[in-house]
C-alpha cells in the first residue's frame, strides 16, 4: 500500500497485534506491526501530517486512543498496552471490521465523544453522537489546507483587482520583492513600459556579475502564455545565464517544454498557483492572524524505567 489509510483502518490491526502479543507493547510497536499488517510501503512510512510527524504513527496513535476509551485497549504502565477482554471479544466478532460506528456500543466510549463534544459547544451530543473518518490531526491538517487556499485565491484577486499603469509597475515591483524575500538578492524594477522585454533585475552579488532578469506577466487566468513568449524573453537574456517569467495566469506545454530544454540559460516558470503559494510562505502580502502551538506527548519519556 502506498498511502496511510484512516485512523479506523488501524483499529482491527491495534487489535489483532495487541491480542497476538505475548506481553504489553508500546505505541511505536503497535503502529509499527499494523503497517505490516497494512502492508505500507516506504512511500507510505515516510508520509507525514503538516507538523512533520509521520502520517502512520498519527493514525495508529489516535486508533489506539480511542480502543482504550472504548474500554477494549488498557495501558497497565507508562506506554505498555494491552488488550482487555472486551478487545479480544470485539477482534474474534468482528477482526479487522471495526470501525468508530462500532465503537459506539461501548458507553464510555460514547461518553469519551460527549465530553469532546461538551467542552468545545457545552452542549451533550446524544446517545450516539456523530462521528468522523478523520482524526484530530486531519481535521486540522484540512482545516488548514482550506484556510490556505481561501487566501491564495484572496491574494489573486487583490493582485488583479489593481487596475492600469499603477498595477503594471505594482506587479513588477511584487515579483521582484518576492525573489528578494526568498533570498536570491536585491531586486529592482526597470521600466513600466518594457513589456516586451526585462521588467525587473534581481543583484545576487555586490557588483552585478551574476544577474537574474526576470519578466512579470499579470494576465487574466484564461490568457495562458506560449512557447513565443518564452522564446522571446530567452532572447532578452542575451548573456545572462538566470531567468523567471512571473504571471497569474499559466503556462501552455510548449512554453514548459521550451523552458526546460533551453541550453543557453536557466528559464524558471512560476505559474499564478506556484506565486501565490511562495507568497504565502514567504510572508510577501500576508499577516499572521494567529500562532497555534500544538504539543504530542513524549513517549520516550513514558517509556523511561521508574
Amino acid at each position: 500500500m502506498n498511502y496511510v489509510p484512516d485512523y479506523q483502518q488501524f483499529f482491527g490491526p491495534a487489535l489483532e497485534v495487541t491480542y497476538q502479543a505475548k506481553g504489553a507493547l508500546t505505541r511505536k510497536e503497535i503502529a509499527d506491526k499494523s503497517a505490516d499488517i497494512l502492508g505500507l510501503n516506504e512511500a507510505a512510512m515516510q508520509e507525514s501530517i503538516p507538523s512533520g510527524f509521520p502520517r502512520y504513527l498519527s493514525n495508529s496513535g489516535w486508533a489506539c486512543t480511542y480502543l482504550k476509551q472504548a474500554g477494549c485497549l488498557e495501558t497497565p504502565k507508562r506506554n505498555a498496552w494491552v488488550i482487555t477482554e472486551q478487545g479480544r471479544a470485539l477482534h474474534k466478532e468482528l477482526g479487522n471490521e471495526v470501525s468508530s460506528e462500532t465503537l459506539l456500543r461501548f458507553p464510555s466510549f460514547v461518553e469519551f465523544i460527549n465530553k469532546k463534544g461538551t467542552r468545545k459547544t457545552g452542549q451533550v451530543l446524544g446517545d450516539k453522537p456523530p462521528v468522523t473518518e478523520m482524526n484530530p490531526d486531519e481535521m486540522l491538517e484540512t482545516g488548514y489546507s482550506e484556510l490556505r487556499a481561501k487566501l491564495s485565491n484572496d491574494l489573486m484577486d487583490s493582485i488583479l483587482e489593481i487596475q492600469g499603469r499603477e498595477g503594471d509597475t505594482f506587479f513588477e515591483k511584487l515579483v521582484t520583492d518576492l525573489l528578494e524575500k526568498i533570498g536570491y538578492g536585491k531586486g529592482r524594477v526597470t521600466t513600466a513600459s518594457n513589456d516586451g522585454g526585462i521588467d525587473g533585475i534581481i543583484t545576487t552579488d555586490a557588483l552585478g556579475f551574476d544577474p537574474i532578469y526576470v519578466q512579470a506577466k499579470r494576465y487574466a487566468l484564461e490568457n495562458s502564455i506560449g512557447r513565443p513568449l518564452v522564446q522571446s524573453f530567452a532572447g532578452a537574456l542575451g548573456a545572462t545565464k538566470r531567468g523567471a517569467i512571473i504571471t497569474t495566469s499559466t503556462f501552455s506545454s510548449g512554453a514548459v517544454e521550451f523552458a526546460k530544454t533551453y541550453p543557453h540559460a536557466d528559464i524558471i516558470l512560476i505559474d499564478g498557483d506556484k506565486l501565490t503559494d511562495l507568497m504565502i510562505d514567504y510572508d510577501l502580502g500576508v499577516a499572521t492572524d494567529s500562532t497555534i502551538k500544538l504539543k504530542r506527548l513524549d513517549t520516550d519519556y513514558f517509556s523511561q524505567d521508574t
